[in-house]
């Protein structure tokens, strides 16, 4: 029977209307409380603004209501993989495709869940199988290419993006997959061009309110003031300001716009005359001319691997921060003093793969150094309990900001870290810091090197077999036990 409301439920809901679709669909159901298409559709519009609870209790009650649909179950897929319930999503996609073998988007679906929880093979086979069913579906492309990326495939990943791009030019998400994979190999040439693409992306974080002033193009900065902005994380601010030395080269007065935490550190940045930070509204800020946000700093200054600026240390500690966390950790006698840091931020899509546990971290302990944790964040409440036989020094209460950070690092030997923003701010102060770097890398510490041109203090401890942490902790164990406080000086 038809139903013009649910009609034009569906029309609004089309052309994006998604307020208009959703008051539709709500007097559809209340009248008809059983109604399972308007059910699934009232789920989909919820999943597409973002309230995914909400999408998996309604498209469920439509699956119960007509369990036969396989439509219905491969949409409930779609909202536990962006909850990252990947269970979940494989038992519905699983379902979808008892009931229809040939739904290319359950079999794409699977795949992604598949290859989130390790299960790679399976993941490229599902995608594969999507991709022989309809061939011109970008999404399927750009699955595979992740999937490929993920074995260490690069050059058919690329080819999957590429393929992803040729359908749909405008997919922002596979152009930025393949920055990352230029990145990673040193194509800095083109790499720098593609990562251009990270704000088109659907997701990519805005941390700032839009400015009015124009964007830094690479245009002449004689007598102008630049505003230089923060984007992503902590780590990619303290690379990445390196830059602002070049940007007073050409003449320009600096302003950087950071996260409150980075402030105080920043105050002490090379070619950095003002810092401002925690803004809400461009009216907050001091007057300017052009802006630029930090990562497009290395493309409009045609960076190579060759040509990054290296020139350390571009930070440095506070001179009474510097005194206050000398007292704190004491002279520069006995045994050698390490700072650890073991887990990044848990709202990184990569945590799991970079974070170790400080459990894992007892091998460590055989050296006889005195450790000092460098640990914020949920994880810094596992320093209570130390591994075994490690002597573990626990002052995190009393870091402010990285700027206490800073000097605290300053006034250690050498820091062993886990990828994480500690890493980069040893390296930019030009302090010894070996890194902990999981297969799946992150694109700035590229290929099969165990040193970085980003920070030349800095050596590389890579995972040779996904996941093998203890081969890799094993590794920096020995050679902790052959860093003897003789090598102080050298380092």
């Amino acid at each position: 029977m038809k139903n013009s409301r649910f009609d034009a439920a569906i029309e609004h809901h089309q052309a994006g209307r998604f307020a208009e679709a959703e008051a539709l669909y709500r007097k559809v159901l209340a009248i008809h409380p059983n109604h399972a298409d308007a059910l699934h559709l009232l789920g989909v519009l919820a999943a597409q603004i973002g309230r995914f609870d909400d999408a998996v209790e309604l498209i469920s009650r439509a699956c119960a209501l007509s369990p036969n649909v396989a439509d219905y179950h491969a949409h409930l897929g779609n909202v536990h993989g962006e909850k990252k319930e990947f269970a979940a999503a494989m038992e519905a996609y699983r379902q979808a495709l008892r009931l229809n073998p040939n739904c290319f988007i359950s079999h794409d679906g699977l795949g992604a869940a598949l290859r989130e929880t390790g299960q790679v093979n399976e993941a490229i086979a599902c995608h594969r199988r999507s991709l022989a069913i309809n061939p011109n579906n970008p999404n399927a492309h750009y699955n595979l290419g992740m999937t490929l990326a993920k074995r260490g495939l690069i050059p058919e990943a690329m080819a999957s993006y590429r393929r992803a791009i040729s359908i749909s030019p405008s997919f922002a998400e596979a152009h930025w997959n393949i920055a990352l994979l230029l990145l990673l190999q040193g194509d800095f040439e083109q790499g720098w061009r593609e990562y251009e693409w990270r704000w088109r992306r659907k997701d990519f974080p805005s941390l700032w309110p839009k400015f009015l002033q124009p964007a830094w193009n690479g245009e002449s900065l004689a007598g102008k003031t630049m505003l230089l902005h923060t984007e992503q994380g902590y780590g990619d601010a303290v690379q990445f300001v390196r830059y602002a030395p070049l940007l007073a080269e050409r003449g320009s007065q600096v302003i950087l716009l950071c996260q409150a935490p980075l402030a105080r550190l920043m105050e002490h940045a090379d070619g950095v005359d003002q810092v401002v930070s925690a803004i809400t509204s461009p009216d907050e800020m001091p007057p300017f001319d052009v802006h630029c946000p930090m990562l497009s700093l290395p493309f409009h200054f045609g960076t190579r691997v060759e040509s990054i600026p290296a020139d350390l240390p571009y930070l440095r500690a506070d001179a009474a921060l510097l005194h206050k966390w000398g007292e704190r950790v004491g002279p520069a006698v006995g045994p050698l003093k390490v700072g650890l840091s073991w887990a990044g931020s848990p709202t990184n899509k990569n945590d799991r793969y970079r974070s170790v546990t400080l459990e894992q971290l007892t091998p460590l302990a055989r050296a006889g150094a005195t450790f000092y944790s460098l640990q914020k964040g949920p994880a810094s409440s596992q320093a209570a309990q130390a591994p075994l036989g490690m002597e573990l020094i626990d002052l995190t209460g009393e870091l402010q900001d990285f700027a206490d950070t800073a000097a605290l690092i300053c006034n250690l030997d050498l820091v062993i870290t886990v990828d994480t923003a500690v890493a980069h701010l040893a390296g930019a102060m030009g302090k010894p810091a070996w890194v902990l770097i999981a297969s799946e890398q992150d694109w700035r510490w590229l290929l099969k090197r165990d040193d970085t041109p980003w920070y030349p203090t800095l050596r590389l401890f890579r995972q040779s077999t996904p996941g093998d942490w203890p081969e890799v902790i094993e590794r920096v164990a020995q050679a902790l036990k052959g860093y003897d406080t003789g090598m102080r000086s050298a380092a």
